[in-house]
């Protein structure tokens, strides 16, 4: 299984477990993937971010300069007699046009970064969801890769808009303040390279709390997920009967308040180690500009300094000072983002273990199965699931599939259903690797019903055209044949929209029962005229009637169609032309329903215990 990340380390707070560390995250890197995302998102509005951010940088200098003109020109128009304003005229209408670039350049940053946050979202969110719906089932159930879906899913459009806008706030603070220096040079030389140089270890230390505070939030991944856990299980209906029936309604709690606890801890320690530097190197720049303003104003006084120049002095100091404040904030946003881009970058670097597969689109009709020396081995396991297993299933021809609990059986669906590849062996269909067929045209020739169907908030009609949503969406009338043919139509009919009628609590109106839900599966599933169709426990929740009625109208919806069942219900075992037995991840026998009671085998056992214990009871309880 190919995975190009390295996805050994733990969750834990070892700060060299991250694959991504500083050194092999260098700043171009990072940079280049947020420009590019920019640019394929919102190139204008980047565009016009950068040059609106570029000019408020260069116009800022300028605003300095004319404050210590316009002192200069006060002083020598109040020396006049009378007083004469002209002198002032042309700086005064020059400070209007400066004040109103600035009043442009603002607002064009403030509207452009709002788009670019909001272009960005919908990009990159759209990336990561499409990426990881890319990868194999396998893959995703990892909870290493979990963890690494949790982190690059946090708002990575915004992640992305805070690094690029704050790498531009940075830029232009650094323009201002190398440009302001500039000014203080002209000034007081001496005071400009101290000023510059305290400028340096601000902008390291800052780079360092975010990479500090960056590790914290990353360390505390699983904590993160376990507390979302805790309150879901606390709140969603599915859950609430069990937890206060237990009585585990106390425990999880406190669970819960452990968890946010120890997360609030390790943030609460990184917000004190800030203050502390910050504290630190704010004391020591402000002492730093007071002694300077003291001895530059002692030149005023002896004459060596004019009014004008120590007021543009004065005012760049300020200005330094908010630019430093302003590029020390936006560089612990940047160097975060950085580090969060990181895990953007982790989650797109991670590739699907499956082939792209072929071109071969499945044949019409097809269905013809076969394994050969089939085995499967989880990731992060050793102990093999499925060992050896050799079968073929014909065309047209309705197979069960048994076994106890861990025999393997639902892998084994999986594994026929290309949601996982076989760790070694082969699966042929119609005599062909199944690699060699195009994937989407597999799936579309495929119906596979999990154990627990899953109902859709959509009205009645999209649950049912979601099986061949191309061909079925707009057609009202092909629907309601399907679910005629699925014998769903009268319970539909019972509802209150009928086929209109939106499911689910979340945002429908109406809630079904797990065996309604299991039935519209069936309607799901056929609607695709599949050639091979995969039935996982799919009517657990009917009661045996119910199940037999079905099953018997379905057999004559799926004549020419591959079907497998797995049931742990004879009276549904018994309908399939042959009956393959799994213990222990082997296939032990193969037969018709009659020909392994005669064996008195592995099956004959099954089945003695199934007619002892009562037909209505599900034989995994029992094996």
């Amino acid at each position: 299984m190919m995975v190009f990340i390295n996805l050994q380390q733990s969750t834990g707070s070892s700060v060299s477990a991250m694959p991504f560390k500083i050194k092999g995250n260098p700043f171009r890197k990072t940079l280049g993937f947020a420009a590019q995302q920019a640019l394929l998102a919102a190139k204008g509005c980047w565009l016009t971010l950068l040059g609106a951010q570029l000019l408020s940088a260069l116009i800022t200098p300028l605003s300095i300069l004319l404050i210590g003109k316009l002192a200069a020109s006060i002083k020598t128009v109040s020396a006049s007699n009378p007083p004469d304003l002209s002198p002032l005229t042309p700086w005064i209408a020059i400070a209007a046009l400066v004040s109103l670039a600035l009043l442009i350049c603002r607002l064009t940053i403030q509207h452009c970064s709002f788009s670019l946050r909001d272009r960005l979202s919908l990009w990159v969110q759209h990336r990561v969801i499409e990426h990881i719906a890319s990868l194999d089932l396998e893959l995703i159930e990892d909870p290493k890769i979990q963890d690494v879906l949790e982190r690059a899913q946090a708002a990575p459009g915004i992640t992305l808009s805070k690094y690029l806008i704050g790498m531009l706030d940075v830029i232009s603070a650094l323009l201002r303040m190398v440009l302001l220096i500039g000014v203080l040079f002209s000034i007081a030389p001496l005071w400009a390279g101290i000023i510059a140089l305290l400028c340096v270890p601000a902008l390291i230390g800052n780079r360092y709390l975010s990479y500090i505070h960056f590790q914290i939030r990353r360390n505390k991944t699983a904590a993160r997920r376990w507390s979302r856990y805790y309150s879901a299980t606390l709140t969603n209906r599915e859950t609430i009967p069990s937890t206060v029936t237990l009585g585990i309604i106390p425990l999880f709690l406190q669970r819960f308040r452990e968890t946010v606890l120890d997360i609030n801890q390790a943030n609460l320690a990184f917000y004190r180690q800030r203050t502390r530097v910050a504290l630190l190197a704010g004391l020591l720049l402000i002492g730093t500009l007071t002694a300077a303003l003291f001895l530059v104003a002692d030149q005023v006084l002896t004459g060596a300094l004019s009014v004008g120049k120590f007021t543009a002095f004065c005012a760049a100091v300020w200005r330094i000072q908010v630019a430093l404040s302003g590029a020390g904030k936006s560089f612990f946003n940047i160097s975060e983002s950085e580090f969060d881009i990181s895990n953007i970058r982790e989650l797109l670097s991670i590739r699907s273990s499956r082939p792209s597969g072929g071109s071969r689109p499945p044949a019409v009709p097809c269905g013809k199965i076969e394994l050969r020396d089939l085995s499967f081995t989880y990731r992060g396991t050793a102990q093999p699931v499925l060992k050896n297993i050799s079968m073929t299933i014909e065309q047209g021809e309705t197979v069960a599939i048994v076994g106890p609990n861990g025999s393997g059986k639902t892998t084994l669906a999986k594994l026929i259903a290309r949601l996982y590849e076989p760790t070694d062996g082969a699966i042929l269909l119609d005599g062909h690797p199944a690699g060699e067929y195009d994937r989407d045209a597999f799936y579309k020739a495929t119906s596979f019903i999990t154990q627990i169907p899953v109902q859709f908030e959509a009205t009645v009609a999209e649950n049912i055209a979601f099986g061949d949503w191309e061909n079925l969406n707009g057609h009202p009338e092909a629907i309601r044949a399907i679910a005629e043919k699925a014998q769903v139509d009268r319970m539909i009919g019972r509802m209150p929209a009928g086929y209109e009628t939106v499911l689910g609590r979340q945002f429908g109106t109406y809630d079904i029962s797990g065996g309604q839900r299991q039935k519209l599966a069936l309607a799901r599933a056929l609607a695709c005229d599949p050639s091979i169709l995969i039935l996982d426990e799919p009517t657990a929740a009917l009661d045996i009637h119910t199940e037999y009625e079905l099953y018997s109208s379905i057999r004559n919806l799926v004549q020419n169609k591959t079907t497998i069942l797995i049931s742990h219900r004879f009276s549904t075992v018994r309908m399939a032309d042959r009956i393959f037995v799994l213990s222990e991840g082997r296939l032990v026998e193969s037969g018709s329903h009659r020909e392994l009671v005669e064996k008195n085998g592995t099956y004959a056992v099954m089945f003695k215990m199934y007619e002892e214990m009562g037909r209505s009871t599900p034989l995994e309880a029992r094996t």
